[in-house]
């Protein structure tokens, strides 16, 4: 007998496909004679969703294109390939993709007679932590090096033992024949890796949204999963809903404005899988959403009167989670990093805000700006984050975010900017800046100028971090000069400053001495944590 999550848009006359899950004892992925199978394991065509019965088998039903794959639980992990990409689905196709320009899906012929999924035991460990990657998104081979060089390098000096890891889309820049080397890089790191498809991960050369991850699909599996490690559930969104290269939205005052061809949302088949899925997890436990476009609204000049998520979406969405007040939720796509809070006045119906972490990128400022003395771009974010990575450790159902600057310590986590110099006369008028990395206005900040001084609290501001408006000003004045002497710019200009979310400042003291003083700042996260950073400047 099978246990159904099911709310399907695959009606009774279509046709079933069965399989099992299995305990793959030798890791050939093959089931073997004797190999046993596994009950209670949840397997999905994407939409339904049954539990394995006793003897591990499973019935679904299936249409001409249609992804199977299993949900592994905590007691249950599936095999990796060659460039450690987790290898837990079969993908059915009865036409050829579509696709032209990059390699899609071909026919995989008749419905094998039974699909089996190989699972192996695994230590159910609740303590755990994962990397969590914004952005790859290299051009070109080059790039594809400053990722290995700048990223992977580093993380392979990590003592820790991370326990996988999830690339928040935008692996690649369009160029979706990078998707393999990409993938060689990060397998270095030797830990599986998870892949959510972002807007330059797809086929372009399609006209409906179905077809446009056929390239994706094909080198790393389905766009929509999920999957459990500890009492943590991932779930692995495509939220680039792909509209065709003419696209136009009405925007607040009832004109009409050209979009991207895309836009951040979720299909039906994606809301009917999730609310099966939720059926199956406990009350307590913790929910992750990993997606790329974030749920909130975009402020920059392209998206302003412009949805970027659709709305009604994401108020669909905060309504499957009615039963589960445990959830966060992750994206990248802006190149900046921003937490928001979403509470009951955006549709959220918990007590405690459902809080959006928008990752900063490993790619930066997408690989911009002047070089350093290992040849790699600076690629500070418009915000003033510096390129990086997330660390994310979880406990039961609780977690702790990290951002993790490249090629720093971990201990710095914010970047302080004072002038070098400041005249005596001027202090009163002269800002201290913090840009706390992960800051967030639950952010307590302090200052103190010397040893002995009291502590002062900082004010929040949404501003441009005038470290970032500096470097773009003399970024911007070295390449001008030497496109006048018509020589070839020896860097790419770094984007023009955003604001910052997460900055703070704090006017100098007037009864400062002459000479070098220093400032020390103090961060107060949300979860009582204190983080600290100091500099120097010369009163003249």
């Amino acid at each position: 007998m099978f246990v159904t999550a099911s709310f399907s848009l695959f009606g009774h006359d279509h046709p079933v496909a069965s399989g099992s899950v299995f305990h793959d004892e030798n890791h050939n992925s093959i089931r073997d004679d004797g190999e046993k199978g596994v009950a209670g394991v949840p397997v999905s065509n994407g939409e339904e969703i049954v539990l394995t019965d006793e003897k591990g088998n499973w019935v679904l039903g299936y249409d001409e294109e249609t992804n199977f794959f299993v949900i592994p639980d905590r007691k249950w992990a599936t095999p990796v390939d060659e460039y450690w990409r987790p290898v837990f689905y079969y993908l059915h196709r009865e036409k050829n993709s579509v696709a032209q320009k990059f390699e899609g899906h071909e026919v995989t012929g008749k419905i094998p007679e039974s699909i089996d999924f190989p699972v192996t035991p695994k230590n159910e460990d609740t303590r755990f932590s994962i990397y969590m990657f914004g952005d790859p998104q290299p051009e070109d081979e080059k790039e594809v090096g400053y990722l290995a060089q700048d990223i992977v390098q580093e993380i392979l000096m990590d003592p820790v033992k991370r326990a996988f890891g999830i690339s928040l889309g935008d692996i690649v820049s369009d160029d979706l024949s990078l998707f393999g080397q990409v993938s060689d890089a990060v397998s270095q790191i030797g830990i599986p890796w998870y892949r959510v498809i972002g807007n330059h991960d797809i086929n372009y050369d399609v006209s409906i949204d179905e077809d446009s991850d056929d390239t994706f699909e094909r080198t790393f599996g389905p766009a929509t999963y999920a999957f459990q490690h500890g009492r943590v559930h991932f779930i692995i969104l495509d939220d680039v809903v792909f509209h065709g290269q003419e696209f136009y939205q009405k925007i607040r005052d009832g004109k009409v404005k050209k979009q991207k061809p895309y836009i951040g949302g979720l299909r039906e088949d994606q809301f009917h899988f999730l609310e099966n899925y939720l059926k199956l997890v406990p009350h307590d436990d913790l929910i992750v959403m990993c997606m790329h476009i974030p749920l909130f609204q975009r402020e920059s000049p392209h998206y302003k009167g412009l949805s970027s998520f659709r709305e009604e979406d994401r108020e669909r969405l905060f309504g499957l989670f009615e039963n589960h007040p445990y959830t966060l939720s992750f994206s990248a796509h802006t190149h900046f990093q921003k937490q928001h809070f979403f509470t009951e006045e955006d549709g959220w119906n918990h007590a405690e805000p459902h809080l959006h972490v928008n990752m900063g990128t490993t790619s930066g400022d997408w690989f911009k700006g002047s070089l350093t003395t290992d040849g790699i771009p600076n690629t500070t974010m418009k915000d003033g984050t510096p390129n990086g990575y997330g660390i994310v450790e979880f406990e039961e159902n609780e977690c702790s975010i990290r951002y993790k600057v490249a090629g720093a310590p971990a201990e710095k986590q914010m970047s302080l900017h004072i002038p070098r110099t400041v005249e005596k006369t001027k202090l009163g008028e002269t800002y201290l800046w913090a840009n706390f990395h992960m800051g967030t206005e639950k952010t307590k900040a302090f200052c103190r100028f010397g040893e002995n001084e009291k502590w002062m609290a900082m004010t929040m501001t949404y501003d441009f971090d005038p470290r970032v408006v500096e470097a773009y000003e003399w970024e911007k004045q070295i390449i001008e000069t030497f496109e006048a002497q018509g020589k070839t710019k020896p860097f790419q200009l770094m984007s023009a400053p955003h604001r910052s979310t997460h900055l703070w400042k704090i006017r100098l003291p007037d009864e400062l001495d002459p000479g070098f003083q220093w400032a020390e700042v103090k961060m107060v996260d949300r979860f009582g944590e204190e983080f600290f950073d100091k500099v120097i400047f010369n009163v003249k």
